[in-house]
């Protein structure tokens, strides 16, 4: 048998045998409803785990150790398994030791149980939303902070709640609360009070001792929770140094339309609403808004303030915002318009991401953005035409404008690993016509380390050679701006992978011997990959 006849059975063995697209690493097991992961000797300790997908719910308890087919095993181990939980307790059993517990985002979990076993400096990392457990609020004012301990639900065996301190570190001195539950301190000295600033917010390292032993409990507030609140037809403020914040409201989510005051009254004095703050209309937390009304004192949008608003048809944002930050308006599918501010400066990554309705939009000249309208297929579309043995040609179409101008050149540019396995931007290409053609060595290469096939990605940004609007950007960038990106996979003669974006039009695809989808029926001689829409491949041989 030849040569040739053999390397034709080798790859029909490879089109026709299925292909383990990800391997388990694991395999959990369920008891009494919690799942874990058996260790592989019997010596070793079982891990609670939640698989993709499931969540816990109600009242937890966690055995020190279990049984399964015959054998025991301590349990000993939690892995991110309270990450958006859907639970109200948890209690860990006496023989537990090693506790490195994740609460992100559960937003019904109000206590936990620690046995006397606890390890010392164990862990419990509170994330946003979880303020049921343990909520700080943060007033800052002429250089000082105080901190204002609103909730501590953390318990030892006998039921007796623990108290927090705050300390800069493991085996620093106990800093404590007074009666009222306040800490203050000079701003310059937040770091070594134990609160590390994080943009806007503060990540407050504050601790509990169980039988002599210093656990960790770490977690994040902002300073729009000042403790200082008012509420005004349904909706939640909190007083700050800068004005009044809209915040979300966990016990009534907002829902329907609504509309938010202009000034609201605290004590004697009156307040400008100026921020709608971090998750405050936040589809995950509850609320389903379809409009909102947007005071002209407002000067900032905050961190996905309205993510995954589901209902939310579109949004008229008022001229004297100046910031929109990352994820502001990211999921909201059914979203149509968004009229922005003329004085906005600052529009943050992924603002619009997923927007996918979005279909048209004007941005005003100066405002910094990066990866903005990421999956707003509508807005900033790119199109695989086809591709050859050397070339990927592509289509790019925009629906964004200047305010008060046309719409705004693009240009498209590419990233991809260099040796030392840093994602740079490599080159820049400008349409003709509206197609670009970019060489297949600029999207993939292989780490000379590991060998390891990376796929390449594009992005697509002004084209700023005549003009001065958006930040320049420049070949060995590692953090250049764009409007949006794609990833052109890595064609594999095994998986027969196209470029995902491309419009199968025809009846029949065909691919040559890299996995490239041709345009048509191939006319120079060779061997190629021919598959039907019904998905069935063959080699044909011209």
């Amino acid at each position: 048998m030849n040569r040739t006849y053999l390397f034709i059975i080798a790859i029909l063995a490879a089109l026709l045998s299925p292909v383990n697209t990800h391997a388990e690493v694991w395999d959990p097991v369920k008891i009494d409803g919690i799942y874990y992961n058996l260790p592989s000797s019997p010596t070793g300790k079982a891990m609670v785990v939640a698989p993709y997908g499931y969540k816990y719910t109600g009242d937890l308890t966690i055995p020190s150790a279990i049984s399964y087919e015959g054998q025991q095993y301590d349990v000993d181990g939690l892995l991110y398994v309270l990450t958006a939980a859907d639970i109200s307790s948890l209690t860990l059993s006496e023989g537990f030791t090693n506790i490195n517990l994740s609460v992100q985002n559960a937003a019904k979990l109000s206590s936990v149980t620690l046995p006397s076993t606890t390890a010392k400096n164990s862990k419990i990392s509170c994330g946003l939303g979880s303020h049921r457990l343990v909520n700080v609020n943060i007033r800052t004012d002429k250089g000082k902070i105080t901190l204002i301990l609103d909730k501590f639900g953390i318990f030892g065996s006998d039921g007796q709640a623990l108290e927090a301190f705050l300390a800069a570190g493991p085996n620093s001195p106990k800093i404590e609360f007074d009666g009222e539950g306040h800490i203050t301190f000079d701003s310059a000295d937040a770091e070594s009070y134990g609160c590390v600033q994080q943009a806007d917010s503060y990540v407050i390292n504050l601790y509990c001792e169980i039988d002599g032993k210093r656990i960790h409990v770490r977690t994040q507030s902002s300073p729009n929770h000042s403790g200082m609140s008012a509420t005004a037809d349904g909706i939640n403020y909190m007083v700050t140094e800068r004005g009044a914040a809209v915040v979300m409201n966990q016990e009534a989510p907002y829902t329907g339309r609504i509309s938010v005051a202009q000034s609201i009254e605290y004590g004697d004095d009156s307040h400008d609403v100026t921020i709608i703050d971090d998750n405050a209309f936040n589809n995950f937390y509850g609320s389903d808004i379809s409009s909102i009304e947007l005071p002209r004192t407002l000067v900032e949008i905050g961190y996905a303030a309205f993510s995954n608003s589901e209902n939310l048809e579109g949004i008229t944002i008022p001229d004297g915002v100046t910031t929109i930050k990352a994820y502001a308006f990211s999921g909201c599918h059914s979203m149509t318009y968004a009229k922005l501010p003329s004085g906005l400066e600052t529009l943050g990554k992924n603002a619009f991401k997923g927007c996918t309705s979005l279909n048209s939009l004007e941005i005003p000249a100066g405002a910094a953005m990066h990866n903005t309208f990421e999956g707003c297929d509508n807005l900033c579309r790119v199109e695989v035409l086809g591709a050859s043995s050397t070339d990927v040609r592509l289509e790019l179409s925009s629906n964004l404008y200047l305010n008060g101008g046309g719409s705004i050149p693009l240009c498209v540019y590419t990233m991809r690993y260099d040796e030392s396995g840093k994602l740079v931007l490599n080159n820049i290409h400008r349409p003709e016509n509206g197609i670009v053609e970019i060489p297949i060595a600029e999207l993939y290469r292989n780490n000379s380390r590991s060998g390891q096939a990376y796929s390449g990605e594009i992005h697509v940004y002004c084209d700023n050679t005549d003009s001065e609007l958006f930040p320049a950007i420049n070949p060995g960038d590692s953090e250049p701006y764009s409007f949006a990106s794609f990833e052109i996979p890595q064609p594999s003669i095994s998986g027969i992978s196209a470029p995902a974006l491309v419009d199968t039009a025809s009846e029949t695809e065909y691919y040559n011997l890299n996995g490239i989808r041709l345009g048509s029926r191939p006319s120079v001689p060779g061997i190629y990959i021919c598959r039907d829409c019904a998905g069935t491949s063959k080699i044909i041989i011209r």
